[in-house]
């Protein structure tokens, strides 16, 4: 028996040891199976990983080479193109230059055999051209003058509108604060005066309870102080409560009327935007693309802002004597001294405008010089125009030199016109310069009648040309300028008279 029990744990052990190693071995497999299945993951991710990166690389090289291979084709094109127009240019030229001169050798032989008739003619067919050709610009440039006028006119009626309304609108709002101010007022007064009565009824009717109560001589003082304090009390809680409303009253309409204010600026602003873009045209369009094109440009290029522009300007003026370099200096003068009032001030500290009255002493009746004089006039006007600068262009020559232009030129408009202002301002800045008036006041007066004399002649001619609508229209205008111009010169006489 004991052998068999001892055989029967031994089996049993074995069995049992057995089955222990059986599921140390399944576990050991298990173990290495996930292991081997998470190395192997590790492996496929890192191979996924890099492949990814890899046609990342060869993409990203592929597309720098089709880039730079299409730069490329475009570059080689772009100079072949341009060599091809270079060489069109030149052959172009070149044949140009031979027509030219086989002209010149023709023209050379026909003017060895044309007779002396045939001269005239051609001169006073080049003549009247000439003529033709200085007709039409003076036409145009009054075209422009009356169109920019229109448009100014226009610009002013609507800008003066909207003064106006803003004005009516803000007056609205003061009366309305005012009317609620005295509204409060009213009602505070009547609230302190029943609140006196109350205090008044009450005092009185305390004092008689006092009497009575000190009468009997009992505890009815301290009830009396007690009331009085609880009176107090409650008069000190309303005074602060009115003042704290009529603070928050105060500060609620103050913010609405500041928000009234802002979104009407802002329907202003969104109106008058919409406004300015319904009447945009593809002009108007275009030249806010180049305005803020070349605004681009002043930022880039230091050398294009306007102060330096008129730095260079002014060197020019005093300086140069080239008439083309003088006329386009002036030009950009105009430009800065109608844009800035800095530019003004540089203006007239620099002298410059003495050294133009020089200018218009050496012009003559020339087109160059006319339009020279129109834009040196323009930038002495640009100038006057503010009140601190007025006596830099008063001169001691000044009031000669206007009043020979308006002789010489008493047929050009413009010149005319900005001489006439220009005297007028001059005149008024000093009693130097009044004296000078009074001196020429023969000159004056003979101005002043050609103007009359010139207004009665525009008069006529504009009822006899009634059925020509632009030659009437250029005859209404002359006759309204040279009406201003008689205002001026007679407020001019009147001041010197007085």
């Amino acid at each position: 028996e004991r052998y068999a029990a001892v055989e029967i744990q031994r089996i049993w052990r074995g069995m049992y040891a057995n089955c222990n190693f059986m599921e140390k071995v399944l576990s050991s497999i298990n173990i290495q199976t996930a292991f081997r299945r998470y190395a192997a993951r590790g492996r496929y991710q890192k191979m996924q990983s890099a492949s990814v990166l890899l046609q990342y690389h060869v993409r990203r090289k592929l597309m720098q080479k089709n880039i730079s291979a299409a730069i490329t084709i475009q570059r080689i094109w772009r100079g072949y193109s341009q060599s091809c127009i270079f060489t069109d240019s030149l052959w172009a030229s070149l044949v140009i230059q031979a027509k030219y001169r086989g002209y010149r050798q023709f023209k050379l032989f026909q003017d060895q055999k044309a007779s002396a008739t045939r001269i005239q003619s051609a001169t006073r067919v080049m003549i009247t051209r000439k003529k033709m050709k200085v007709r039409e610009k003076a036409s145009i440039s009054i075209q422009r003058a009356w169109r920019g006028y229109e448009k100014r006119i226009k610009f002013l009626i609507q800008l003066l509108a909207a003064i106006e309304i803003q004005s009516l609108v803000r007056s609205y709002f003061v009366r309305k604060e005012m009317k609620r101010q005295h509204s409060a007022i009213s009602i505070q007064c009547l609230v302190r005066i029943k609140r006196a009565k109350d205090v008044l009824h009450t005092l009185r009717s305390e004092s008689l309870e006092y009497r009575m109560m000190n009468r009997l001589r009992n505890s009815s003082i301290s009830k009396i102080q007690t009331a009085f304090r609880r009176y107090r009390y409650q008069k000190n809680v309303i005074n602060s409560t009115i003042n704290i409303q009529c603070f928050i009253r105060k500060t609620i309409a103050r913010c609405y009327v500041t928000k009234m204010k802002s979104a009407i600026v802002g329907i202003q602003s969104l109106f008058r935007g919409f406004c300015v873009r319904r009447r945009c045209t593809k002009q108007v369009i275009l030249i806010a693309q180049k305005v803020r094109k070349a605004n681009r440009k002043a930022f880039a290029h230091p050398e294009m802002k306007l102060g330096v522009r008129t730095s260079a300007a002014l060197d020019v003026i005093l300086t140069s004597k080239s008439l083309s370099e003088i006329m386009q200096a002036t030009a950009t003068l105009e430009v800065s001294t109608r844009l800035s009032t800095i530019c003004c001030r540089n203006f007239a500290a620099a002298g410059a405008p003495s050294k133009l009255y020089a200018f218009i002493q050496t012009c003559n009746r020339s087109l160059p010089h006319v339009e020279l004089l129109q834009l040196v006039l323009v930038t002495i006007s640009n100038v006057a125009r503010h009140d601190e600068c007025i006596y830099s262009i008063a001169t001691n020559d000044a009031v000669g030199v206007l009043l020979n232009l308006m002789q010489h030129f008493r047929d050009k408009e413009i010149i005319f016109h900005l001489s006439v202002n220009l005297l007028d301002k001059i005149c008024r800045s000093g009693r130097k310069f009044k004296e000078q008036c009074a001196a020429n006041k023969k000159n004056i007066l003979s101005i002043s009648s050609l103007c009359s004399r010139k207004i009665a002649r525009t008069s006529t001619v504009t009822s006899r040309s009634n059925s020509h609508r632009q030659n009437a229209m250029r005859h209404v205008t002359i006759k309204a300028d040279m009406k201003a111009a008689l205002r001026t010169l007679t407020r001019v006489m009147a001041y010197v008279e007085e």
